[in-house]
């Protein structure tokens, strides 16, 4: 079954920075429709994102809505 996407923290700051590219590629095999990652994922994170996502990413924050 296809993975439309993905949402919440990725905690890929401080100490975890290291996995980031990982991560990132990892990511992309799923084909996700839509990734919202949230603030915990941290921003050197999140810049790699949105260059590697463009229009999927769509960031997170308490109380956004999301309608599939």
């Amino acid at each position: 079954m296809p993975l439309h996407g993905a949402m919440g923290g990725l905690h890929l700051s401080g100490s975890t920075e290291k996995i980031i590219p990982e991560t990132v590629a990892d990511l992309k095999r799923f084909g996700l429709g839509v990734l919202a990652p949230g603030h915990c994922t941290g921003w050197r994170a999140m810049s790699v994102l949105a260059r590697e996502f463009g229009d999927e990413l769509v960031p997170s924050a308490v109380g956004k809505r999301y309608l599939f």
